[in-house]
């Protein structure tokens, strides 16, 4: 009897033991079913609750795709390039690295001093100068993004020849000139009047300070008075002058051509080809409409010091 209640004692025990632990979990798992907070079935479905984005409780700034799926601010570009602006020399006058930020809203230059040197492919130091007249954009390209880290997609390399091209193709470019022009037509250099006061009208070549109407004449005069002065033994340097001709040529073109791209890139391409650049008809495409935005964005000059401290600048200044 003792051996009898003794089997009996240890089968309740296990059994206990087993249904027990069974009960334990199935209702755990049914408790962590139940939203914490909700009374009843009616409360829960007469309000939602609020998500983390809306009450903020998480404390997170949380994105929301737009109808497409994606994030919206991935949609967002920035074009990068370089603009190479040649002297009456040839030379190198500006080397301008801009960058163009779409959410920004912002033009992003960097004018990299004519003096800075580079090592040549035997490795000579050469000022960007002598240098970036020697070789292609794209090289030029590729040695700014050693000199700054920061990449350059395309390039647009002008000279003389280029600058006075794309005159005669748009209008309603202006530009600031810092001094008066006036000198004798050098045709009219032995001219004696018959009567006094008896001058053609073009005996004198006049250009006042200020903003003036960059056309194909404004510039044979002011490369005419350059060439003079030079002749003379005068010191006359028309860089700054030239190279803001250049720019006001660039953003002028941007802004006339900004309505004809889609339905005429190969026209727009047609202008831009009258200097070099690696810029396509496709690239316009995809990308013209941040490129086209050049002279309306907020324009912000960073100084060029050296890579690191370019770079974080940029950078910076970029966003």
């Amino acid at each position: 009897m003792k051996s009898s209640l003794l089997h009996f004692l240890i089968t309740f025990v296990i059994a206990f033991a087993v249904f027990g632990l069974l009960a334990y979990t199935y209702y755990g798992s049914l408790v962590a079913k139940i939203p914490s907070g909700a009374s009843s079935e009616s409360e829960t479905s007469e309000s939602e609750p609020e998500s983390e984005a809306e009450s903020g409780a998480s404390g997170l700034i949380v994105e929301i795709p737009d109808e497409s799926g994606e994030i919206s601010e991935e949609n967002y570009k920035t074009v990068s390039g370089l603009l190479i602006f040649k002297d009456t020399d040839g030379c190198v006058s500006e080397a301008r690295f801009v960058r163009i930020n779409e959410r920004k809203k912002m033009v992003v230059s960097c004018n990299f001093p004519v003096t800075v040197s580079l090592y040549n492919s035997v490795g000579a130091l050469i000022p960007i100068s002598d240098y970036f007249a020697m070789i292609p954009g794209d090289q030029a390209c590729r040695d700014i993004i050693a000199l700054t880290g920061a990449e350059a997609e395309f390039y647009i390399e002008m000279d003389l020849d280029s600058l006075r091209q794309m005159l005669g193709k748009i209008s309603n470019c202006t530009f600031s000139m810092d001094r008066v022009i006036d000198y004798i037509n050098p045709a009219y250099e032995n001219y004696t009047p018959l009567f006094e006061g008896d001058y053609p009208e073009d005996y004198r070549r006049h250009i006042d300070a200020g903003q003036v109407e960059l056309t194909e004449e404004v510039l044979d005069v002011l490369l005419e008075y350059h060439d003079l002065q030079i002749a003379a033994g005068k010191s006359n340097d028309i860089r700054p002058l030239l190279n803001q001709m250049y720019e006001s040529v660039f953003r002028a073109v941007l802004i006339e051509q900004r309505s004809t791209y889609l339905n005429n890139a190969k026209g727009v391409m047609s202008l831009l080809n009258a200097g070099r650049t690696n810029l396509s008809e496709s690239y316009l495409l995809e990308n013209g409409k941040l490129l086209f935005a050049y002279g309306d964005y907020y324009h912000n000059e960073i100084t060029y010091t050296a890579h690191d401290a370019t770079l974080h600048k940029i950078k910076e200044a970029d966003a």
